[in-house]
């Protein structure tokens, strides 16, 4: 039923905003003309009025686009149907496009997101979509949470244990003790409010963390309170591969099983 009402709901939403937009772009068309010199200040105070109406229209049918795709996917997870679509890549794959996505987010608001590609990184065994998405929502909370001038970090490691965390590191107004704990729970929005007034579903980490665990992994929070927080995705060294050499020698050892 979710699933069924969430579908319904995107074709008009996508319609709204993308009509929105196309309105946007054709007034700051027209105030840019050479035309809109002789506007009145009448005029121009109206069409600034409808400028800021088209604005707020275009960002709740965006935010309400945010909410339907959030339900949809914890309807799918729910449901325990839900299936990984697992491919053998670099790991910088799962971190270039995310923070390509997002850095323009964060220029926006004045942040710096830094970044710097590891080529020694190893090939992971991983649903590609999923793990972007998960990185996507860790970055998009970053900005969410991190003021003008601040400073966002996203790094890839390999744990000792053999283990790879993916993080996200910003020097925001960070999170309480107290607070860590309900972090995960749907629908909830925690204690940290965002420094522009971003309203959020309260699913996004809800939703992240059940995609982790779905590859057998995890998220983890480390934070101090007005010092910024960090959150890494962590995933398991069984969906870790060294080399492409390690990746046929698995192979090589479980081909006979096919063959009994």
């Amino acid at each position: 039923m979710v699933a069924t009402v969430s579908h319904e709901l995107r074709s008009p939403l996508n319609t709204l905003v993308v009509s929105g937009s196309l309105m946007e772009d054709t007034i700051e068309q027209i105030t840019k003309s050479p035309a809109a010199a002789n506007f009145s200040s009448e005029i121009m105070a109206e069409i600034s009025e409808l400028e800021e109406t088209l604005s707020l229209v275009t960002r709740s049918g965006k935010h309400m686009q945010g909410v339907v795709s959030s339900i949809l996917d914890e309807a799918v997870i729910s449901s325990g149907t839900n299936e990984l679509t697992d491919q053998i890549v670099p790991l910088v794959e799962l971190t270039d496009f995310p923070c390509s996505i997002v850095k323009p987010l964060a220029e926006q608001a004045g942040i710096d997101l830094s970044y710097t590609p590891d080529p020694t990184l190893p090939l992971v065994n991983v649903d590609v979509g999923r793990i972007r998405q998960i990185m996507i929502n860790l970055l998009s909370n970053a900005v969410k949470f991190t003021p003008s001038g601040g400073q966002i970090v996203l790094s890839a490691e390999v744990q000792k244990d053999g283990s790879v965390h993916i993080s996200v590191a910003d020097n925001g107004n960070g999170i309480a003790d107290s607070a860590i704990a309900g972090l995960f729970n749907k629908f909830t929005q925690h204690s940290r409010e965002g420094v522009r007034g971003e309203a959020g579903t309260g699913l996004g980490l809800a939703l992240s963390l059940g995609m982790a665990e779905m590859h057998g992994g995890t998220i983890d929070v480390q934070s101090t309170l007005g010092k910024g927080a960090t959150f890494s995705l962590v995933l398991p060294a069984t969906r870790v591969f060294s080399s492409t050499s390690e990746i046929t020698t698995s192979y090589d050892e479980i081909e006979p099983l096919f063959r009994e």
